[in-house]
This record gives structure tokens, C-alpha cells and sequence, in this order.
């Protein structure tokens, strides 16, 4: 286990006050480090959705419950060649 292993679990419920189809996002956990696939910070680049965003290099999640904001950091690879971004949360709880 690598300073980095840790977990940011977020569960997705449809908003049934919002016509457009919209969801909200409940944060059940948030470690202080975590790493974060590439796809996923394309995924919220793209989707401009008010619920997760990304930029100045913070990934902010705001939930019904609390916000997180997590400072991503350097690119590596773990055993499998696979990419994943070292990140670390910086709000204060």
C-alpha cells in the first residue's frame, strides 16, 4: 500500500427537483490521498457539470453533505503501466 491508496467514494442519485435530468452527489468518504485516473479528469473537463470541476490544478466535488477539493499532482504509473494522478485533499473538515 502506497501513500496514495486511499478512497473517494461518491454516490449519484437523480434530483427529482430538476427537470433537465440532473443528479446530485453524496460524499460517503473522502481520504486525504487518493489517485484519480486521467479519464475521469477529462470526463469532468468535458461534462461542465456544477458538481465537479477542475482547474488550477484542484479537483473540487461538491455533495448535499460536504465539498472536497484535492490538489491533483504528478502523473505516474502503477505495476500494470497504468497512468494515475497522485492527488491530496486540501480542504479542512
Amino acid at each position: 500500500m502506497t501513500a496514495y491508496d486511499g478512497d473517494c467514494v461518491i454516490t449519484r442519485f437523480d434530483d427529482p427537483t430538476d427537470l433537465s435530468g440532473g443528479y446530485k452527489l453524496r460524499i460517503d468518504r473522502a481520504d486525504k490521498y487518493i489517485r484519480i485516473a486521467p479519464e475521469l479528469l477529462a470526463e469532468v473537463e468535458r461534462a461542465n457539470h456544477p458538481n465537479s470541476t477542475i482547474a488550477d490544478g484542484l479537483f473540487r466535488i461538491v455533495g448535499v453533505n460536504r465539498t472536497v477539493i484535492y490538489r491533483v499532482g504528478e502523473l505516474v504509473h502503477d505495476q500494470y503501466a497504468h497512468p494515475w494522478y497522485q492527488a491530496e485533499r486540501v480542504d479542512e473538515e
